[in-house]
């Protein structure tokens, strides 16, 4: 049995398509934990700086905790940022898969429905060399 390079192809591109998209959920996934966690450091900081306002006495130990907790935030949307570029590589990569795949369907279809023009067309100079024939044989040709 002969197998349809199109349908290979297009078998293997959706395999790829799956792979990307469970890349693109995966990265996703990283920048709403990411998004999260940035969040939550926000939070904290804000948390840390408010005390150091209050706490005259403490202010230089509310300071630094604020300082530091400010720098794993910006640490944290850096990152955040960094993953976001991932994520728009990833929807990139999987339109581009479901562009392929469908210019692999079309392609199919399309030689699908020439091979079977070419069937009936052969089916109809059958059919009229039968009715020649047919005719010629009532003339007595």
């Amino acid at each position: 049995m002969k197998r349809d390079p199109l349908a290979v192809l297009a078998r293997l591109e959706r395999q790829t398509l799956d792979a990307r998209r469970g890349a693109m959920v995966e990265a996703q996934g990283r920048q709403d934990r990411l998004r999260s966690r940035a969040a939550r450091r926000k939070a904290a900081w804000s948390e840390a700086v408010e005390q150091a306002v209050t706490a005259e006495a403490e202010l230089d130990l509310w300071g630094a905790l604020s300082r530091g907790t400010r720098h794993v935030l910006d640490r944290a949307e850096a990152e955040r940022d960094a993953q976001a570029t991932e994520l728009v590589e990833a929807r990139a990569a999987l339109q581009a898969s479901l562009v392929e795949l469908k210019r692999l369907e079309v392609l199919g279809e399309r030689r699908r429905q020439r091979a079977e023009a070419a069937v009936l067309q052969r089916e109809r100079i059958e059919l009229d060399d039968l009715a020649i024939l047919r005719h010629q044989r009532e003339r007595g040709d």
